[in-house]
Parts: structure tokens; sequence; C-alpha cells
């Protein structure tokens, strides 16, 4: 009777070791990831009025990677651009996401995930310009119009812009130009078509097709946090090959954005 029940117990005892071993722990369970972001640049992030809630592609397929990690909960804090940086230094959140674009001069603070996304910039002006778009190939001589801090703002200085207008967001530089302030605007080619079809519609147009800077964008963590970059990695790549990722392209950026991604 004793070998019986000692039977039993071994057998009971390697049965849960074996459903233990079966289930994969997960970290973040009952975590929530803290997303920082600068809510004003459509169709990537921005604040819909309507529901007072933050939309947009980033926003999106930052809930999606939350999802796929594990997390409870994700918190998005909106601030400045140029403010993002020094949040993640100081661990006030988790991650960046903002249409960020990988350089080498953000790579020296910044660690960055695999690309999402690649864009480029363009110039935009008001329907009613004089200036000779079908030739303007690039800010030269210009008074620019531009979302401080952005790769647009350096590409527009690089390019010897007679000025650059730093301005707090794309609206803001978009409103300039239609208010004869600036002569043109340069910014993400993506935010541009969204203004030109909804906010500013028959206000602006793409100066011409000539295209600068293209570039991919990425999410961002604190330099040195392997652990983060790691799982994020693990679920941008998963989310990247599956139809809700091509559903999301397709919703912001039409059936265009959708074949390119």
């Amino acid at each position: 009777m004793k070998k019986l029940f000692t039977l039993l117990c071994c057998l009971l005892l390697v049965t849960l070791m074996a459903g233990c071993g079966g289930q994969e722990q997960n970290p973040n369970a009952g975590k929530t990831l803290k997303v920082g972001t600068s809510a004003n640049f459509p169709p990537y992030e921005y604040l819909q009025k309507s529901s007072n809630s933050f939309t947009g592609f980033d926003i999106d397929l930052a809930n999606a990677l939350a999802k796929e990690m594990g997390y409870d909960k994700v918190e998005f804090v909106d601030m400045k651009f140029n403010d993002l940086p020094k949040a993640i230094a100081d661990k006030k959140v988790d991650v960046l996401i903002s249409a960020i674009t990988v350089t080498d001069k953000r790579k020296g603070y910044l660690d960055f995930t695999e690309s999402y996304l690649s864009t480029s910039l363009k110039l935009a002006v008001p329907v009613n310009t004089k200036l000779d778009t079908k030739n303007l190939k690039s800010a030269a001589g210009l008074k620019v119009a531009v979302e401080e801090g952005t790769t647009a703002w350096h590409e527009a200085k690089r390019q010897k812009a007679k000025e650059v207008i730093a301005c707090k967001s794309t609206l803001e530089a978009l409103e300039m130009a239609i208010a004869g302030k600036a002569d043109a605007v340069m910014a993400d080619k993506l935010t541009l078509s969204f203004f030109a079809a909804h906010n500013l519609r028959s206000q602006i147009a793409f100066a011409n097709d000539t295209e600068f800077d293209s570039a991919p964008l990425a999410l961002c963590v604190r330099k040195g946090d392997k652990q983060m970059l790691d799982q994020l990695n693990k679920a941008l790549n998963k989310y990247r090959h599956s139809s809700d990722f091509k559903l999301i392209c397709r919703t912001y950026f039409g059936e265009e954005g959708a074949k390119k991604n």
C-alpha cells in the first residue's frame, strides 16, 4: 500500500512539473506599457477630438505590439517631439513611437527597433502660390516652415533654405504657409497627404513629385535596454507579417500604403 501511494505521488509530481514546463511565463502580465508620443502628426498619431482619445497608425501599432508582448494596458504620454528622448532617458516612459526616423545622430542616444515603415519628405505649398512649382527641386532660397526637431528641420537647413521657420507642429507650419508667412512647408509626405485630404482641403498641395531623405521609421527604447528591444523586435516581426498590419496600413495610408508595406 505504501509503495502504491509513493508511486501515485511520483506520478502526480511528474504531471505537475510537465504542466508547468509547458506554460510560457508572461513577464508583462498585469503591467502597463508607457509609450511616449507627440500626438500632433496625423495619420501617425493625433488626438481625435470627438472621442478625446489618441488615434493613428503608430497608436494602433503600439497597442498591437503591447498585446503581443503580454501587457495588460497601454498608457500614451503626449509631449513635444523634442522632449521625447529626455523622457525615455529619465524613465518616464518605456518606449517611444512618433514617426521617428532612424538617423546616425539619434543612434547615439536611443536604441531603435527594426524598421516598421519607410517614408520620405516632400514640399507643400499654398494652392495660390506664385512659385514655379514644376521646377522646384529643393528648399534652396525659400522661407520654409517645418516642425522643429524633425528630419524636415535638418533637411531644410541642409538644402540651404533662405529661412527655416521652426513650428510646434506640421499643422502650424502649414497654416503659416497659407497665411503667406512662409513660401512652403517641408514634412513627411503621408502627413502632408492627410492634411491635404482633410483639415486643409483645397488650401495646400504638393509642389511636385520630388521627394527627399527617404528613411526608415522605428520605435525607440532607452540606450542599452536590450530586454525591451528584444521583446519589441520579436512582437514586431510577428505582427508585420500579419493581415492586421496590412489592414492598419490600408486604413491610414490607403491601398498604395498597404502594397508598399
